[in-house]
Order: C-alpha cells, then structure tokens, then sequence
C-alpha cells in the first residue's frame, strides 16, 4: 500500500482537523490508526489514490459507523471484526480490532489494529471446502476407518452409518490393541500393523466376529498414515463370504453333476458304440447269411434261364423266383445303404458333369409318361443356372429320379412340374446352391402323414396303395444333407404335394462335361484253342456250384477249395490262371490267403477276384488292401463275372453284337441281352420307365411282350425285379450310371 492516508476528512469538517489526532503506522500486514469521533462517517471516503470511482463497499462503511457508535455509547465491542476493502489491488480483507481512548470521562478517539487477512481467508475458505469434500468421500465409503497412534492405542474412528462398527466405540476408542482383539488374532493384527509401517505395503487381514449363533467376516486393510501412525479400514464381507461359500458349493455340486454327467454320457457313448458295433456285426452277418443262399437262388435261376427248352409255366415259375430272390436283394442293399449313411460312410463321388444335359435327359423321358397318363409335365430351367457343375452326378439323378417317379406314381389328374434354379452362392462365395422343386396335383398327405415322411419304413396311404419299402425317402433326404442341402416337403389333402431339394455344388474343373462311352453288354466265350484254370475258394457247396457252372459252361478248367488253407494247398499243385475267393471262411479266412497267394505269386501275379456275401464298405477295402484284384457281392450277376475275367485276364472275347456275328453257331443265351429286336418306340418306353425306376410300368411292357417276344419279356422281369435299372437302360442303347 502508499503512504496516503487510508481515509481523510471533506473540506466540510476542515474545522475538526485542528483537534483531531490523527496518525497511522504501518507495520508488516497491520494498520495502526488513531480516528476522533464523529456523529457520522457520512463525511468520509476512501482516500483518493484508492481510486475515485472505487467507493468502498457499503457493508464496510456500516460496520464502521457501526463501531463508532458502539464507541459513543461507551460500548465498543473488543472482538475482531473482518471489513472487506477494495482497492487497485483488489479486494482485500481487514480484521478491525479497536480499543476506546477515553478522556475526561468521555471516549475521546477509537485506537484500532487493522490486520490483512485476505490470504488466510483464502487458505481457511479452501481448507473448509476440501473437508467438506473429505467429508463427502467418508460419507460414500462403506467402511469403518479406524486410527492407531504410536501406542497402538485406538485414538479416533469414522463410521457413516453406525452398524459398521464390529464393536461399541467405548470397546475399542482409546484403547490398545491388545485389549480389543482377543488372541491369536491380536498377535495376528500386530504383526500386521509393524509390516505396514516397515515397509509401507496395505495388509489384509479378515477378522471373525462371533454374534451369538452367527458369525460375521470383517476385511481389514492396514495401511501407515505417516510416522507410526496407522489406518485401519474395515468392511463387513460376511454377505461375500456367504457367496463365496454358497458358489463354492453350488461348485462343487455341479462339479459332481458334471462328473456324473459324463459318467452317464461315457456311458451312454460306450454303449451306443457296443450298440452301433453290434448292429455293424448284425448287418453284416444278416448281409452274409442271406446273400449266401440268395447268390445261389439267383445264381442257379440265371443258369436255367439259359435252358430254351423251359415252356412258357416253367419260364414264369422261373422269372418268379428271381423277381421274389432280386426284391429280397434290394431290401438288404437299402438297408446296407441306410447303415453306411448311418455311420458316415458314404462318400460323395465328385465329378464334373452337364446338369443342362441331365435335364433334358429328364425331361424328354418323363414325356413318355405323362403322355400315357394323360398328365402336364412342366420344366422350368433358370436361364441363370451353370451348365456345368461339379458334385456326385449319379446321388443328383438318384434323388431327382425317386421324387419325379413318386410325382408321377401318384399323380393320377392334373401334372408334374420341375422346377430349377441357382439361389447361390452360399456364405462360401464360390459355389452355386441349387434347387430343384418338384410339384404335382396327386392326392396330397394330411399333417400326420407329412411329418414322419422321411422316416425308414414309413408310408401313407398312398405309398401303402402303390407299394414300395419305405426307404427311399429316407434315402435321399440323406443324400441331401451329404451333399449341404436339404429334402424337404409340402403338401395338403387333394392339392398336391412340393418337394424342394437344395444341393452345394461347385464350378466344373473343365470347360465342358466329357461324355462317358457307351457301354454294351457282353457275353464272353474262350477261343477253342485257349485254356484257362480257375480255382473257387467258398466254404458255401452251392456258392461254389453257381460259379463252377457259369465257368465251366464258358470253357474254363476249375478245382474248387472250402477255406483258405486248402486254397494255398491247391495253388502250389499247380498255379491256377484266376481265383475266385470268398472271405468269410473256416481254419484261414480269405484275408489271409490273398495274402499268402500274393506273397507266393511274386514272379507271376495270379488276379484274385474276391466273391463274398460281406457287404460292407470297410470288407471290400480291406480285401483290396490285401491284395484283391476285383471285388463282387453277392448274389452276382454274370455280366460281373465277365467283365472282372476280361479285364484281368485280357481274355481276347468279344462283344454281344460281334460275338453274334463272327460264332453264330456257338452263341448260349446269356444276362447281357440283345434287345435288337425293339422297335423305338418299345426302346423309348423302356427307357422312360427305367430311368424313374417305375417297376409296375416296366412289367406292363413285359407282359405286352410275352406272346411275341417272350425272351424280351422275360430279361425286362429279371431286370426289373433285381432293380437294375442301369442295365435296362445299358441294353436298350441309353448310357446311363446306376445310381
């Protein structure tokens, strides 16, 4: 501040100034002053280098005049009182502290001390405002916080809500430790206490209060709050605790459900793998069992179909057994299929091919149909749709050829429609997904009906009506899901029925599918100059008569064997030119003596040609594993045979058609016919119904044919009935794979 004076007088009181005594000290921080009195301040101001356009505050002036009139009364308070001035600097606070000056009996002069405590006010205004915000935060924290002195004694605490103290405050306030905790957790707490001030690290302790029946947890955290001082901050965990316990044992109890869980499911699994591994052996051996003695039904039928002598009863007596024998055949290769579906063994056969050809294929076949019964036969092909694509062609037709034969099975009035199209590409953003829709007007299926229809052996009423195993739905609906899609069904009472099957598939590896040779039956016949030895090994009397006839009628030389040791016994008398072995046999299986023979024919590889009734994937891997060179089911047909001989043998034979033309008089009749004697349309509509697998149409054309055609009809039964429909297709000039 200036050493102008803090007030002066107006030129109205210049007449006061002779007995006024007025004089002023500065001191550091401190204002002495000596002021006369007067009835009234209204005649002071602040001093002119104060500013004039600063007046003082009127609260300032009235506690002035306030103390000068106190001082009149002769009652002049002593307490310090705080005047807020303002000035260039600022506003500033003075602390008046006044004492009256009393002469004569009268207060004669006001002495004041004015102190500036403007920083102080400051430092206790912002002391005020942080304890005020320490005592929010002590407010929020749910913990009792205790303070130890040095002593160890219990000085002070903090509790926002009383129910946090573990004890009354007279049980612990300004006591020592050691008399509020009882051993050993006091020497516990005081080992506690001298780690947290020694190395200043927080320690956690929990401390065990006993109510009555119940006992509380309190946390402790243990921290120093300066020299050898220590807080304490204690929180109630008892609710955790008892979480704590009720999920450890929620834990443990679901550990031991999970245990036992997976005991069950370990169970569960053994046995559904003894469960699945007998019903492998059940298939397998029921495989073995029946097509033993139904190879040789069939096999011996095949032979006397070759006798023209048989009249017309004994050729229909003959074509029954082989209908009835074939049917039975069938039935096992659905449920063999199911099975190996079942267990995730059926591959997909991947393969380039033309899906626009296949259609048309379709569409040109089922004409012939729907032309017969008078039906609308509708294809609608996306212009979208690829060409070429890339998935197993022969599950594509099989899938496709059931559900269009279904359609026009049981469509009676109205049509059938196809419709395909790409909705592609899936997620995998390469691939086309294809769907096909096949709808028809036939009778419909009530709800019931359509919600088992997938399911083995189930039919409704019109499948009951029309006959059939009541697989084949299965079938393909299995086949879909092989091959990323799906089989589903739509249908209502006298509408109709929808069937949509989506399939993955992927772009053909080749600009254009390649069209397979044609193939052309084969009946295969030993030159007379040309000798060949064969030798049979089957524990089965009849296996072994079917085979030794088909061979012998052929000109080969046979021996015959009934197991495996026999076999190799017969092989070292002299080294046969073929071998045809069974693997299911006493004393040596086959396994072992195609080993043996392969291991003894190193310097001249004799061809094995496994036949066996076994009928599983894994048995025709393991024999070629072994060493087979062909492998064929039983029952067989005899165009297997031979084909298996010529291929191995490079028998010099020729086909049907040749071998007709170049040894008229030596032909036999023989499986592989030579319809040659069809006309188109015949040709056309045998191939139609082959190709929807429709065996009622098929054995209408057979019974047309009989008194005209008798051969024909009868090889369109024993096709018909044994269900290859391939080999219809294959003799009446179409190529088409089996599916």
């Amino acid at each position: 501040m200036a050493d102008a004076p803090l007030v002066e007088k107006t030129a109205s009181a210049e007449s006061a100034r002779s007995h006024v005594t007025a004089w002023r000290r500065w001191v550091p921080a401190a204002l002495l002053f000596i002021l006369p009195l007067v009835s009234s301040l209204s005649e002071w101001r602040l001093h002119p280098d104060h500013g004039p356009d600063q007046p003082a505050p009127q609260m300032a002036w009235i506690k002035l005049e306030l103390l000068y009139r106190q001082a009149i009364a002769g009652r002049v308070a002593t307490a310090p009182c705080d005047i807020a001035i303002t000035t260039v600097h600022g506003t500033r606070t003075l602390r008046m502290t006044q004492v009256p000056v009393i002469a004569h009996g009268e207060v004669r002069h006001l002495v004041g001390l004015a102190l500036d405590v403007t920083e102080e006010k400051r430092i206790v205004s912002l002391l005020n405002e942080v304890s005020e915000r320490l005592r929010a935060v002590l407010r929020a924290i749910p913990d009792l916080i205790l303070l130890l002195d040095e002593r160890r004694v219990f000085v002070d605490y903090f509790a926002s809500d009383p129910l946090l103290l573990f004890a009354p405050p007279e049980h612990f306030l300004n006591r020592p430790v050691s008399q509020v905790f009882a051993s050993p957790f006091r020497e516990e707490f005081d080992r506690a206490v001298r780690e947290a001030v020694a190395s200043g690290k927080v320690q956690t302790l929990v401390y065990q209060e006993e109510i009555e029946e119940s006992v509380r947890h309190h946390e402790m955290r243990i921290a120093a709050g300066g020299p050898e001082r220590v807080v304490v901050l204690v929180r109630d965990i008892t609710d955790s605790v008892r979480l704590a316990e009720s999920l450890d044992e929620m834990n443990r109890l679901l550990e031991r459900q999970v245990a036992e869980k997976t005991r069950e499911l370990h169970e569960a699994k053994t046995a559904a793998e003894r469960a699945s591994r007998a019903k492998s052996i059940f298939l397998a051996n029921m495989s073995h069992e029946i097509r033993t003695p139904l190879n040789a039904i069939l096999g011996f039928a095949q032979l006397l179909h070759h006798d023209t002598s048989l009249n017309a009863t004994q050729r229909s007596y003959l074509d029954t057994i082989l209908r009835s024998g074939e049917h039975l055949l069938s039935i096992i290769n659905q449920v063999l299929e199911v099975s190996k579906i079942e267990a995730g063994v059926v591959p997909l056969m991947h393969e380039d091919f033309d899906v626009a050809a296949l259609l048309r294929d379709i569409e040109t076949m089922f004409s012939v149909r729907a032309k017969e019964k008078n039906l609308r036969w509708e294809v609608t092909i996306d212009p979208e749709l690829p060409r070429f694509i890339n998935t197993d062609s022969g599950k594509v037709r099989q899938v496709l050829i059931n559900l269009l034969g279904n359609a026009f099975k049981f469509t009676t009035r109205g049509g059938v429609s196809l419709t395909v199209r790409n909705t592609g590409p899936t997620f995998y953003g390469d691939d086309y997904f294809i769907e096909m829709k096949i709808s028809d007007t036939g009778p419909g299926m009530t709800s019931e009906e359509l919600s088992a229809i997938f399911d083995p052996f189930s039919q409704g009423i019109a499948g009951v009506t029309y006959g059939g195993t009541g697989l084949g739905l299965m079938l393909c609906k299995q086949y879909a899901a092989l091959m990323e899609g799906t089989l589903t069904a739509e249908s209502a009472p006298g509408v109709g029925s929808t069937f949509t099957f989506t399939f993955r598939a992927l772009p053909a590896t080749t600009l254009g599918a390649a069209e397979k040779p044609a193939r052309h039956p084969m009946a295969i016949r030993l030159p007379p100059d040309l000798t060949y030895q064969a030798l049979i090994v089957d524990d089965n009397a009849s296996s072994r008569d079917v085979l030794r006839a088909l061979l012998e009628e052929k000109g080969f030389l046979t021996a015959e064997a009934v197991n495996g040791r026999e076999a190799l016994a017969l092989f070292w008398q002299g080294k046969p030119d073929v071998v045809f072995m069974d693997l299911k046999m006493p004393e040596m299986d086959g396994f072992t003596a195609i080993r043996e023979i392969k291991k003894a024919a190193a310097d001249r590889p004799i061809p094995i040609i496994v036949v066996t009734a076994l009928g599983m994937e894994e048995d025709r891997t393991a024999a070629l594993a072994a060493g087979a060179d062909a492998f064929i089911r039983k029952p067989f047909k005899e165009e297997e045979i031979y084909t298996a001989l010529k291929r191995l043998l490079a028998i010099p034979c020729a086909d049907a058609e040749e071998d007709s033309v170049e040894h008229p008089a030596q032909e036999r009749p023989s499986v592989a016919h030579n319809f040659s004697t069809l006309t188109t349309a015949q040709r056309d509509d045998i191939r139609a119904a082959a190709l929807i697998g429709d065996a009622d149409r098929l054995r209408q054309i057979a019974d047309g044919m009989e008194a005209t055609q008798a051969e024909n009809a009868a090889r369109i039964r024993h096709l018909t009935e044994a269900f290859d429909y391939e080999g219809l297709l294959r003799e009446t000039g179409g190529d088409h794979e089996a599916t």
